[in-house]
């Protein structure tokens, strides 16, 4: 079943919301989510984010955000 990408958004978001973890948006990071630009650094940026925040999820608004290789943590969401 696929579901539109603005209920996974307002699932994603609810689920840290009960921990009072702190959300991280990659295009704030300098994520395009074009589906071209390699945006691997900017998902990696806001993953450490999290982490340094100790915990929370990593949000990807509607688009097409490519990647290389992520470096996952703990307490982190995506």
């Amino acid at each position: 079943m696929k579901f539109p990408t603005s209920l996974l958004a307002v699932v994603l978001l609810l689920s840290g919301a009960h921990l009072g973890a702190a959300v991280f948006d990659v295009k704030q990071f300098g994520a395009l989510g074009n589906g071209k630009a390699l945006d691997t650094a900017a998902i990696n940026k806001a993953i450490d984010a999290a982490k340094a925040a100790g915990g929370g999820t990593v949000y990807f608004p509607a688009g097409r955000f490519v990647s290389g290789s992520i470096h996952l943590a703990s307490h982190v969401a995506l």
